[in-house]
């Protein structure tokens, strides 16, 4: 490891050389056990990797039948906060290993056929474990499992209303009922299979297919994070590999080539949350970045489906400026979704079927003054948009003969709220404060031991300003937040709409995972496509917006895809400062 860390090829080499008679050429791991076989194939790999040596290939080779053992092992038994620690390995990452030592000069072309299959295995598998646990509790009718899913429900509650002595007592107790929710869970579904033809047969000639894949050096410098793109489109038989940026270009790009501030909202606007956070783009930077290396590539392309990770979970991807005032979704057709693996999925979504909406704004914090007293409770404002906002799309619904829930005023409180949520709807629109809190400092906690990392995202609801603004007091104190959200059932929900705050932001806590966002409860709970912002927006800006996107949607009948860009590119017409418009992005 020291021959590793220091680049010594010279004593590397010995190593290797020593490790190769041992186990006559690594065909003999015998009296091995799996945790050294693993060192020694990291080791020997990384050497060859570093000479250029063909027998590259062979042991990544065995070093795959090791990870597909653990693989297998860890979604059938391990829990959310195991399979985080699994894949967020300290020494040697489960999963970095095969995007660091590709080399193009080695590697058979199939091997990037194995990579962007093991980015869709991958990415968001924590979530797929959370929302295939979810969807199965709330279907059952099973006695047994009802009980096991309150157990469950309420640990959470107390989890995050309990203080730091009880929490690692509760975490343990929702260990257990976990690991048996997902015994029985795993029982009832077959193995999946993440091929690249399930991807593939879905794109047209013109189009690509985009994971974007965050990786740590194993090698060098300790600290060095790399981006790189896996493209496929439907005419070559591999997908591509893209190598794009390190992580440190991209910080460095935000901090030098700011182009809009808050000051552009605040100066005559209301903002829908806390407004505390600058609002930063890599302008034309971003684009050289992330779109320039693939577009070379891929000249031709007219549509591009994507799927994000890292710090690009907090840029909209699809408003890159790639010169004066011609952005990305300009010139391209943009799909982001969660995991380019649901294109499987992905159906013209014209809502031609919306029988209910649940719509929730002009929403009554309670007293600003009396709350302002205190320091640890928040004064939230009163947001003349949002009223305006939810009164006019349910008098458009209306006309349109949607049976629609409309929440104001003090109606909105969190217990009803989550009554509702728990009825069927079609659309569920709220308009109202949001944030994502970063004072618990949660980003880099690798388990859940302080509270599970989506109570950080939050709704803010009626009579709000009577509580602490640790939303993690009590039960139904007006503060919504993600987890509760994601034991949700809304399976039939086609159209998420969070006409709010930072509700794209959330913990990032694995490089695997989606930001522990809003979006990351809504899509556990079963919703299909959601709406959500990156920053701070403008209250009148927004009302307008949305306003905008209703029309396209219910009026014209466009698909969600095209009634939201479609308004996107009409309030740019209307103003320029892209603060009025790229804050929202969509996600199916």
């Amino acid at each position: 490891l020291e021959a590793l860390k220091k680049s010594d090829l010279y004593s590397l080499e010995d190593l290797v050389n020593s490790i190769s008679d041992l186990t006559n050429g690594f065909e003999n791991f015998h009296n091995i056990n799996n945790e050294q076989k693993e060192l020694f194939l990291i080791l020997c790999s990384q050497y060859y990797f570093r000479v250029k040596d063909p027998r590259l290939n062979v042991l990544l080779d065995k070093f795959e039948e090791i990870k597909k053992e653990k693989f297998n092992a860890a979604l059938r038994f391990m829990t959310e906060s195991e399979l985080n620690q699994f894949l967020q390995n300290d020494l040697y990452s489960n999963i970095d290993i095969f995007f660091a030592l590709y080399c193009p000069e080695l590697a058979q072309k199939s091997f990037t056929k194995h990579l962007f299959e093991l980015a869709l295995y991958s990415k968001g598998l924590q979530f797929r474990q959370s929302r295939g646990i979810n969807k199965y509790l709330n279907e059952s009718q099973v006695d047994s499992i009802i009980d096991l899913k309150n157990k469950i429900r309420n640990t959470d509650i107390k989890l995050a209303s309990g203080d730091s002595y009880k929490n690692l007592l509760l975490q343990r107790q929702k260990e257990i009922l976990y690991r048996e929710a997902l015994r029985l869970y795993m029982a009832t579904i077959p193995e999946e299979k993440f091929e690249i033809t399930t991807v593939q047969r879905e794109l047209h000639k013109d189009e690509i297919a985009v994971e974007f894949i965050k990786y740590k050096s194993i090698y060098g410098r300790s600290d060095s994070v790399k981006y790189v793109a896996m493209v496929l489109d439907s005419e070559n038989l591999y997908p591509k590999f893209v190598p794009l940026f390190e992580e440190d270009q991209l910080v460095q790009g935000q901090k030098n080539n700011e182009h809009f501030n808050l000051d552009t909202i605040e100066e005559d606007k209301e903002i829908r949350g806390y407004g505390l956070t600058p609002i930063r783009s890599i302008n034309n930077n971003e684009y050289t970045l992330i779109w320039m290396p693939i577009l070379k590539l891929f000249p031709n392309v007219k549509r591009i489906y994507f799927s994000t990770t890292g710090l690009m979970n907090q840029l909209n991807l699809t408003s890159s400026l790639i010169k004066d005032s011609l952005y990305m979704s300009d010139k391209y057709d943009m799909f982001q979704l969660s995991s380019t693996f649901n294109l499987r999925n992905i159906k013209e979504n014209r809502l031609a079927h919306v029988k209910s909406a649940l719509l929730i704004g002009g929403v009554e914090y309670g007293n600003v003054e009396q709350s302002s007293k205190r320091k640890d409770i928040a004064s939230w404002n009163f947001l003349k948009g949002t009223l305006r906002e939810v009164t006019n799309i349910d008098s458009f619904m209306l006309k349109k003969s949607i049976s629609t829930t409309l929440l104001t005023g003090n109606l909105p409180e969190e217990a009803l709220v989550k009554l509702k949520l728990n009825e069927p709807q079609s659309i569920i629109h709220f308009a109202t404060h949001g944030y994502y809190d970063k004072k618990n400092n949660l980003n880099n906690m690798p388990l859940y031991f302080k509270s599970n990392p989506l109570t950080q995202s939050v709704l803010v609801l009626a009579n709000a300003n009577g509580f602490s603004n640790n939303m993690n007091d009590v039960p139904d104190n007006g503060y919504l937040n993600a987890l509760e959200i994601s034991h949700l059932d809304l399976s039939q929900t086609s159209l998420v709409v969070l006409s709010a705050c930072e509700t794209s932001l959330g913990a990032n806590i694995s490089q695997y995972e989606s930001n522990f966002s809003l979006v990351r409860g809504f899509k556990i709970a079963g919703a299909k496509s959601i709406i959500s912002s990156l920053r701070p927006i403008s209250d009148d800006a927004t009302q307008e917006f949305m306003r905008l996107m209703y029309i396209f949607l219910l009026n014209d009948k466009l698909d969600v895809h095209n009634a939201f860009y479609q308004t996107q590119k009409l309030m740019k017409s209307k103003n320029k400062n892209p603060t009025y418009w790229s804050g929202f992005i969509l996600v199916d």
